[in-house]
C-alpha cells in the first residue's frame, strides 16, 4: 500500500485490505448579474460530465441535479471513489489497474449552469382575513434567472 492507503482488517473474512481513495474537487464561482448585490446571486448549480467518446453522462459528485452552493456565487462539490483490495491476494491493487472502470482515462465535456433560485419550487402567499393562504406554486427551473451556459473539455487520467 502507499502512504495514502488505509489498512483495514475485515473481521468477516479475516483478511487485511487496503482502502484507496481517489477524488477530485468540482469548484466554480460566478454571478448571474454583475450589478447584483454580493449577498445574492447564483444559489443553485446544475452540471454534467459527458464522455466525449460515446456521449454518456457520467455521474460525478452531485452532477445531473440542481446543487446548492455553500454561499452565493460559489459551487463546491467533490467526486470520491473508494477501492478496497486484499493486501495478500492482490498486493498493490493490481486488479484495479488491470481492469479500470470505464470512466477512467477518458475525455469529458463539462457543462455548467447556475440560477438565482435555491429551491425546486417557490410559493406565493397572501393573507386573507388574517389567515395565510397559498395562491400559487411555481417551478423554479422555469422561472429562476439562469446564467449563461459554460462548457469546457478535460481529460480524466487516473495514475498510481
Amino acid at each position: 500500500p502507499s502512504n495514502l492507503d488505509t489498512v483495514e482488517f475485515d473481521t468477516s473474512t479475516g483478511k487485511i485490505n487496503a482502502k484507496k481513495i481517489y477524488y477530485f474537487d468540482i469548484n466554480a464561482v460566478g454571478h448571474d448579474h454583475p450589478k447584483e448585490n454580493v449577498n445574492f446571486g447564483i444559489v443553485n448549480w446544475f452540471y454534467l460530465f459527458t464522455r466525449t467518446s460515446d456521449g454518456v453522462n457520467q455521474k460525478f459528485g452531485r452532477s445531473r441535479a440542481w446543487v446548492e452552493g455553500p454561499s452565493p456565487n460559489v459551487l463546491a462539490d467533490r467526486h470520491e471513489v473508494i477501492y478496497r483490495y486484499d493486501l495478500v491476494d492482490d498486493p498493490g491493487g493490481t486488479n484495479i489497474w488491470a481492469n479500470p472502470p470505464a470512466f477512467w482515462n477518458d475525455e469529458y465535456e463539462f457543462d455548467i449552469y447556475g440560477r438565482d433560485i435555491g429551491r425546486e419550487e417557490f410559493e406565493q402567499f397572501m393573507f386573507i382575513s388574517g389567515e395565510k393562504e397559498k395562491l400559487n406554486s411555481y417551478q423554479a427551473s422555469q422561472l429562476g434567472r439562469w446564467t449563461e451556459h459554460k462548457t469546457f473539455r478535460f481529460y480524466l487520467k487516473v495514475t498510481r
